[in-house]
């Protein structure tokens, strides 16, 4: 059922206006938080990126980016979409169920 949602996720990201201009070097985890809680649970960092610059780590959930709250992948991709690389944001994390806010700069895709 993940790759289902993945499918659909791609479908619409492909099929919409959205232009991703910017990254944070997250890797996530499509199939979400547990118990489908709302948020974007990271599987992984990369390395040497802006979310490991900020202290992102593997577990984390976003929340909200900036004045927008994170609720599914697809809130993620809007951040991206609307940021430009050098743009600052606080980012709202949850890490072993306490609330953390890192400051986050966008960088270039790769």
């Amino acid at each position: 059922q993940a790759e289902d949602g993945i499918r659909d996720i791609v479908a619409r990201l492909v099929g919409s206006e959205m232009c991703i201009r910017d990254s944070l070097g997250t890797i996530p985890d499509y199939a979400g938080p547990p118990d489908g809680a709302p948020g974007l649970l990271l599987s992984d960092v990369r390395p040497d990126s802006p979310a490991a610059e900020a202290g992102l780590r593997r577990g984390d959930i976003i929340v909200q980016i900036g004045d927008r709250e994170i609720v599914s992948i697809q809130d993620y991709m809007a951040v991206l979409s609307e940021a430009n690389p050098g743009d600052s944001a606080p980012v709202m994390v949850l890490r072993e169920g306490e609330r953390l806010e890192l400051n986050v700069t966008f960088g270039s895709p790769r």
